[in-house]
């Protein structure tokens, strides 16, 4: 069996740490902005993943007639 691309195990980026003080609007927004950024990216990958291995355990079963 051919093993996935190694940039499909990546594994995902951290959440993005908070300081331990008051953030101002414009942080809060943009620390939120890069967060939401690495879940989009985290989920499209795992989904990259899910597909490399559906398509290449399809080819594995014969084709129904």
């Amino acid at each position: 069996l051919s093993p996935p691309p190694a940039e499909l195990e990546k594994d995902c980026a951290d959440t993005v740490p908070l300081p331990k003080r008051r953030l101002a609007q414009h942080e809060v927004e943009r620390l939120w902005g890069q967060d939401r950024a690495n879940l989009v990216e985290c989920g499209e990958g795992k989904a990259a993943l899910r597909d490399f291995y559906r398509d290449r355990d399809s080819r594995l079963s014969p084709k129904a007639s």
